[in-house]
């Protein structure tokens, strides 16, 4: 019996053990936001279904279609619950904002609002990581808070577009799942490794990567971008890129530039430059978007880099130490010539590095990335210009709507005679013109400008004025070519046109001298006007004598 007794105690000291060791996982609750409190503060009962605020631990559901979604975290910093979840079917605005304290996450994240109302949930509280877990994302998702991952592996799922803007922090570790895309801007400091297994990883900060001490690798059929709108950037992370045609992807992503694009690094024209160790697992393409790239670092692998055709800037391979089956080069996109010749309105055009766009028919806006050609008699509307443009086929002239020649961009004025269009170029706008970039003068068939000559290079309609000058060509400015000058003005014409004045070139003769030299004007009046005096006074004493 004393025996039984002693085994019957022990029996339920171990059963007892076992409640107190499940104590926090069986109390744990799912708390849902109802928004009924008359604040917004996470610890007032009556913001949550049964009247009842959350605890520790406690797993947090923020469902669509509620009232009250701007809501504060005012637990203690750092207070845990298990996971947050948005869910359901928007029937309305549903977009969420979570500020305040801090908050630690055992369990993970889950946003799967769905419907054709606004769903985006924005997280700016910091999040501390305690443990692995899974950040699930079928919508937009936006973590502008701090992130600490602490030595947790952090994978972010869905096919959803997650973002995160705050620094993130620790030795943990990110994955990349699921077709959707994750963005990341911050200065980061994580150091451990980053794998892109699927979709695509935005990078908007050279350290969006963490530190060099812990590499990234992207998968075959994954995609790595770099994006940044100005300025050069450097990537010390050293990268390892599997799969031909998904791999490290740098630049500026234009409009209308797919992320799905398999076989292109996406990078007008900043430098990106990777000078972190580079490791291929097969052949590789990279693409130069509105920026251009550059390879410093070791490069092992026997495989080839290639640049995709449709690139808009360059991409060199300059390797401290190449193992690649490519040598050091510069990779251009190839030359070739595209002419559009119908009558096309709606159709946009966009010019790519090597690319010269004829254009005799009539079209919508243009792109002209830096490295691209426009030319032709035709009629576009907005230009933007990041690399040259040369009106007519030689000469001729070209209409536009707005036109805006940014730094980087050229003119290429050609000049046969004194008649536009036929024997000097022009651009004829209907819209605001904003002059910047280099101005080119090319005079043609060994043609000599007479002084005093003007030509309307850019004729503005209406009466809004230029904005901007040209490199270097402020308002009279004088172009040197040869033995010819030029007087740049861009209130020129009927005085809002951009016009060229011959100061020294071929002598102008008879009145064409005369109107071109004011001064010589005045002499030759002058002079005229002593030697009728002088013939006047030797008939006036002819006379006299008779």
């Amino acid at each position: 019996m004393k025996k039984f007794k002693t085994f019957f105690v022990a029996f339920l000291l171990a059963v007892s053990s076992l409640f107190v060791l499940a104590t926090p996982h069986a109390f744990a609750a799912t708390k849902t936001w109802d928004g009924g409190g008359s604040d917004n503060n996470m610890t007032t009962g009556a913001n949550w279904n049964g009247d009842s605020a959350p605890t520790a631990g406690d797993d947090l559901v923020f469902p669509a279609n509620i009232s009250d979604k701007t809501i504060t975290n005012d637990f203690s910093a750092a207070t845990s619950f298990n996971s947050i979840t948005f869910s359901g079917t928007a029937s309305q605005d549903s977009d969420y904002t979570i500020s305040g304290n801090s908050m630690t996450l055992v369990g993970g994240i889950t946003h799967s609002m769905t419907g054709s109302f606004n769903t985006i949930a924005t997280i700016s509280m910091p999040l501390i990581l305690n443990g692995t877990q899974t950040f699930t994302n079928a919508g937009n998702l936006s973590l502008s808070g701090t992130l600490n991952l602490g030595s947790s592996a952090l994978t972010i799922s869905g096919a959803g577009s997650t973002t995160l803007s705050g620094v993130v922090s620790g030795t943990g570790t990110i994955t990349k799942q699921g077709s959707g895309d994750l963005e990341v801007s911050g200065d980061n400091t994580y150091s451990g490794a980053t794998t892109v297994s699927a979709g695509n990883l935005i990078m908007k900060h050279a350290n969006a990567l963490g530190t060099a001490a812990g590499a990234t690798t992207v998968a075959s059929g994954a995609s790595l971008f770099f994006i940044k709108a100005t300025g050069d950037a450097t990537v010390t992370e050293p990268l390892t890129l599997n799969g031909s045609g998904s791999n490290a992807f740098t630049g500026v992503l234009d409009v209308g530039t797919a992320y799905n694009q398999s076989g292109t690094i996406v990078i007008p024209y900043p430098l990106t430059t990777f000078s972190g160790a580079i490791t291929l697992g097969s052949n590789i393409s990279v693409s130069a978007g509105a920026r251009n790239g550059k390879f410093t670092g070791a490069i092992s692998g026997n495989f080839t880099i290639s640049l995709v055709e449709t690139s808009t800037g360059t991409f060199e391979i300059a390797s401290s130490s190449n193992g690649s089956a490519t040598a050091n080069k510069v990779l251009s996109p190839p030359t070739k010539t595209t002419n559009y010749s119908d009558n096309s309105p709606s159709t946009n055009i966009t010019v790519n590095t090597n690319e010269t766009a004829v254009v005799t028919g009539t079209y919508g806006a243009v792109s002209v990335n830096y490295g691209g050609t426009l030319k032709g008699t035709g009629t576009v509307g907005i230009v933007n210009l990041y690399g040259t443009i040369a009106p007519g086929l030689s000469p001729g002239c070209l209409t536009t709507g707005d036109l805006n020649l940014t730094d980087t961009a050229t003119y290429e004025f050609e000049l046969a005679g004194k008649t536009a269009c036929t024997e000097y170029d022009q651009i004829k706008t209907t819209g605001a013109v904003a002059a910047d970039g280099t101005l080119s003068i090319t005079l043609l068939n060994n043609f000599k400008p007479v002084i005093g000559q003007k030509y309307v290079i850019i004729s503005n309609d209406g009466s809004d004025a230029v904005s901007g000058t040209f490199n270097g060509l402020a308002e009279g400015a004088t172009i040197e070519l040869g033995d010819t000058s030029f007087k740049v003005s861009y209130v020129g014409g009927d005085g809002n046109d951009v016009e060229l004045t011959v100061l020294a070139g071929a002598p102008a003769t008879g009145f064409k001298l005369l109107q071109a030299n004011p001064v010589v004007t005045a002499a030759v009046i002058i002079f005229a006007g002593l030697g009728i005096l002088l013939v006047a006074r030797r008939y006036s004493k002819l006379f006299s004598r008779n």
